[in-house]
């Protein structure tokens, strides 16, 4: 499993972007914060190209509105579910609406 803690530990500790890749006069991929050329965080060699996009895009802000997003649909999740344990007794439109909230959520 993912431990979404470690990973928002590390984005917060990482220089915060958006960052934003490209190539240098030797061919070589770097990604720096966005705006800010003279701020290289790091280059890219193997598959270059394609991991300097990658990297630029995983940027700290992304990954911590990721983070953000998974949670708030935990809490979600959780008052649904919390919803339908109590519904054993409430009959079915509880339930039903309980059911909706999950699947909206899933859906998005």
């Amino acid at each position: 499993m993912i431990d979404i803690n470690k990973i928002e530990v590390a984005a917060k500790a990482a220089t915060a972007g958006p960052w934003e890749c490209g190539e240098d006069a030797d061919h070589e991929w770097y990604f720096t914060e966005q705006g800010n050329a003279d701020s290289s965080i790091g280059w890219a060699v193997v598959n270059a190209e394609a991991n300097a996009t990658h990297i630029a895009t995983a940027n700290p802000s992304t990954v911590l509105e990721m983070i953000s997003m998974i949670r708030e649909r935990d809490d979600v999740l959780r008052q649904a579910w919390d919803a339908l344990a109590d519904t054993h007794d409430a009959g079915c439109a509880k339930t039903n609406a309980a059911i909706d909230a999950i699947r909206e959520v899933l859906e998005t």
